[in-house]
């Protein structure tokens, strides 16, 4: 991939919407210059990713989003995929260790490490990685020099974590039926869709929870739940706990049609719009006092 034109393209997105005028002092040619060398480092390429997602949450039209923004953030997640195989070594910090497997679970990334140039020996590392999109942190680690020992404390927090999310599951009770598109109707952008039900695409998922009880969700608002949306974020409440969160316009399958809703689904959506309506005379009776 050609990145002095990439990074040209990127410079020329971020110059062209500069409400806040981060690069008024700086030129088209010298953010590109700056772009092309940090094009070279995965967690700057998702930065840009970032930033371009962001701002495209503030356009007026879908048709900009998709003619615009899509065909660059392409580029640069095909580049992130590039530069990610050609750096693959990951490494724990600046401790020496090297990460050659990694098995993430549930709510923990479980990894094994070596650094076989260790001076005391401890050539072989494992412990818990979790990551909450600001920072991640290595948890709990063991070094040693005994590489069964090793692998076999690794091999027994996967087993660990494989029964977290088991027991999680069984206490649920919840069916794990997948939706697809016979369950909805066809996803249509010219439509507000908040305060709908909706089914997430399954491939959103990691493996483990590739089920139907995380697809269910409902709309709660953003930018891109609304009619041609000017963004791409859509908030959610999932059905099946309550989680908060956020998917992508791009991400939804369809709104699900009422004959394929399940009970148990029926039964958690009534909850929260009961949960909506005991707070909702609480806002109106706060929005009335802030008008006196």
């Amino acid at each position: 991939m050609n990145t002095k034109n990439l990074a040209a393209e990127v410079a020329a997105f971020l110059h062209a919407h500069d409400d806040r005028d981060y690069y008024e002092d700086i030129t088209v040619e010298e953010t590109a210059e700056e772009v092309e060398r940090n094009l070279n480092d995965v967690s700057l390429i998702e930065d840009y990713i970032k930033d371009i997602e962001d701002i495209s949450d503030s356009f007026y039209s879908h048709l900009q989003y998709v003619s615009v923004s899509k065909p660059l953030l392409q580029k640069l997640s095909e580049l992130r995929t590039q530069v990610e195989a050609e750096q693959s070594k990951r490494m724990v910090g600046d401790t020496g260790y090297e990460i050659k497997q990694a098995i993430h679970i549930g709510d923990k990334e479980i990894v094994y490490g070596e650094n076989m140039q260790e001076k005391d020996g401890n050539f072989y590392f494992v412990a818990n990685y979790t990551y909450n999109e600001l920072l991640g942190q290595y948890a709990d680690c063991l070094m040693g020099s005994d590489y069964l020992e090793a692998m076999q404390e690794f091999t027994s927090r996967v087993n660990g974590q494989i029964e977290a999310v088991r027991a999680e599951f069984e206490k649920a009770a919840i069916p794990p039926d997948l939706f697809t598109a016979e369950h909805c109707y066809p996803h249509d952008y010219n439509q507000n869709i908040t305060n709908k039900v909706m089914a997430v695409r399954v491939e959103v998922f990691r493996k483990e929870y590739q089920r139907g009880e995380y697809q269910l969700v409902l709309i709660t608002g953003g930018n891109g739940a609304l009619p041609n949306p000017i963004g791409t974020k859509v908030y959610y409440k999932r059905l099946s706990d309550g989680h908060e969160g956020y998917v992508r316009r791009h991400e939804i399958l369809g709104e699900v049609k009422p004959e394929c809703m399940p009970d148990w689904a029926v039964k958690k959506l009534a909850v929260l719009q009961a949960e909506k309506d005991t707070t909702q005379p609480n806002k109106d009776k706060k929005d009335k006092g802030d008008a006196r």
